[in-house]
């Protein structure tokens, strides 16, 4: 996710829960009884209908991770959020409970109580040694898990953050990468837009370019489309720069995030 300012704002429109208390998965990439070769094939949209909403660890509290919970909170999901700085806890808590008070919210004590809690773990925190010092010290617990990973490499200066000029792997997704220990999967996504664009492009239903490691849990699907995104596969870790800042699919959504808002304009666009 691109770095934008803190998010002290007002409401915005809810996205509508994808999730059925009595629906039968439909016969869908990221549903279960689909191959893995046609789950995890390149370059497709993966719609998912599971049968209850998703659990997941958010680790973080800052403008990433705060829109992520909203729109995550306005589909039903289950989130037990972390964070080293208890105050910004407190905003994103806040911030959650405001605009959907019946959310199924909670705080954890630590990282790892977080991680435990939950089949999807999701560090919101900034690229380099915070994140994989913090994903290190988690190494026990993940295996088995899916870490959705929202980092772009940038680099705290004087001036604020900037993309860092040596990036090892050639993306921030092989960092993480390197972090994570077998078994683990490793999902790449919200990477091509800035934090303050999340919401315009969930609302839109805007495609969502995704990369994985073919690890990942068939909730993990489910999970990026709970937020409104239409989720589409565009490859593997090693292709991740390409839906990170500066790679093409940044440059095509703009500082808007819409200008990438249907799979036909990926097409026409020939990121598809």
């Amino acid at each position: 996710m691109l770095v934008s300012p803190s998010p002290r704002r007002g409401g915005k429109a809810a996205v509508a829960s994808p999730f059925s208390p009595t629906g039968t998965p439909g016969d869908t990439l990221g549903a279960p009884g689909v191959a893995p070769a046609d789950r995890f094939s390149r370059k497709q949209a993966m719609p998912a209908s599971p049968t209850a909403p998703p659990h997941l660890a958010l680790l973080g509290a800052g403008a990433v991770a705060t829109e992520l919970a909203l729109l995550w909170a306005a589909a039903g999901a289950h989130l037990t959020v972390w964070a080293r700085n208890p105050e910004r806890l407190g905003w994103l808590l806040d911030d959650v409970l405001e605009e959907h008070p019946d959310a199924r919210l909670e705080a954890a004590p630590t990282a790892l109580a977080a991680v435990e809690s939950a089949g999807l773990v999701v560090p919101a925190l900034p690229w380099g040694e915070q994140l994989t010092g913090l994903l290190r010290a988690l190494a026990g617990a993940l295996p088995g898990r899916t870490v959705i990973d929202v980092a772009n490499a940038y680099e705290m200066t004087a001036l604020g953050p900037k993309l860092a000029h040596y990036v090892p792997g050639g993306s921030a997704a092989a960092a993480t990468a390197a972090a994570l220990p077998p078994d683990t999967g490793h999902v790449h996504a919200f990477t091509h837009v800035r934090s303050d664009a999340l919401s315009a492009g969930a609302a839109a239903g805007a495609p969502l370019p995704y990369v994985s490691n073919g690890l990942e849990h068939d909730d993990a699907a489910a999970a990026l489309a709970a937020t409104g995104w239409l989720p589409v596969r565009v490859g593997d870790i090693a292709d991740a720069a390409e839906i990170e800042a500066s790679g093409s699919w940044d440059r095509a959504a703009g500082r808007s995030g819409l200008g990438v808002a249907t799979l036909e304009d990926a097409r026409a666009l020939g990121l598809l």
